[in-house]
């Protein structure tokens, strides 16, 4: 006997915003269509570090007319509300290329570096394409949110051996710093992601992200944070967060 559906905001907004507030996140399929991952990912293709081959994260490119529509997809915006608990604000947004040998995220909480309220501040990561851990996909630990900012620890990620044929520079602008989770309180689950998917996360939900150790698969993602409107943030020396009304495209 197959399982019954997860809920989800678009059929049953109820019991999916209850889902997330149980687990720290959510996973909404459908968001995006095809057609919209492929336009993504054609403008993705103009970026410096894509012309160049090192295929760096982009950071902020919601500020280019060319992606602003993406944080203003009227689905995520009113999901975002209903965690969120009141109208938002785009505040940073990435755009990850994920190329085979692309190493992943150690666990971490995205409001660690933030610091806004804990229930003002989350975070949209959306999958254009299909998104495994053979491709680098996320892992979590259900429920973690319920911590507060976690302490964190210097950790030295060994590089993943890059067995495509296609040469690419990988991208070391990654987050070695691991939290300090409390032993045996969390179980760590994959999280795939259809394509068009998209991630909702709490602020402090602890996740990460497994390298890439496919021989061939880029794994596009696009990551908007959003905040409750009025609440505190910090901008950031290097990340120069700032906000951007997501309600006049």
């Amino acid at each position: 006997m197959s399982s019954p559906a997860k809920p989800t905001f678009l059929s049953n907004p109820k019991a999916a915003l209850e889902r997330y507030l149980e687990l720290g996140y959510h996973i909404e399929p459908n968001v995006w269509t095809p057609e919209e991952c492929d336009d993504a990912i054609a403008m993705s293709k103009t970026f410096p570090s894509a012309l160049d081959g090192s295929f760096h994260i982009v950071q902020n490119p919601h500020w280019s007319p060319e992606f602003r529509w993406m944080i203003c997809n009227q689905r995520i915006v009113a999901m975002m509300e209903t965690v969120l608990g009141g109208l938002v604000n785009a505040l940073q947004s990435q755009y990850f290329f994920g190329p085979p040998g692309y190493e992943g995220y150690a666990p971490h909480q995205d409001n660690n570096y933030v610091r806004s309220l804990p229930a003002a501040f989350g975070t949209s990561w959306s999958a254009l394409t299909n998104i495994n851990a053979e491709i680098g996909g996320l892992f979590g630990y259900p429920s973690s949110h319920r911590e507060d900012l976690l302490p964190i620890e210097g950790t030295a990620q060994e590089p993943v051996t890059n067995d495509s044929d296609q040469e690419v520079t990988i991208d070391r602008h990654v987050i070695r710093q691991s939290l300090i989770l409390p032993a045996d309180r969390y179980e760590k689950v994959d999280i795939s992601v259809p394509r068009g998917g998209v991630v909702l996360m709490h602020g402090h939900f602890v996740h990460g992200s497994h390298p890439n150790r496919s021989t061939h698969g880029f794994r596009h993602s696009f990551v908007v944070t959003y905040l409750r409107q009025g609440a505190p943030f910090r901008r950031g020396r290097d990340n120069k967060r700032r906000e951007m009304d997501c309600y006049n495209a």
